[in-house]
């Protein structure tokens, strides 16, 4: 997740992405049993309260509102 606060005065693109990803790649992945329990590991992380976050996510709020194929098919 990427949270872009005031501080962030300068966009730099690629570049910060591209780092970004290589440091999260250079460590042991986080595994969790369910969304709910990832989010809860993100929001201690997160300046901006996690509510807004998942507000403003269409991502989070897809994967929250998906259902599975035997719900959809049941």
């Amino acid at each position: 997740m990427r949270e872009v606060t005031p501080e962030y005065f300068a966009p730099v693109g690629n570049w910060q992405i591209r780092e970004s990803v290589r440091a999260a790649l250079g460590r042991p992945p986080e595994r969790y049993g369910s969304l709910r329990e990832a989010l809860e590991a993100i929001k201690t992380r997160l300046k901006t309260p996690l509510e807004v976050a998942l507000r403003r996510s269409t991502l989070i709020n897809v994967a929250t509102r998906q259902k599975t194929l035997i719900e959809f098919l049941g």
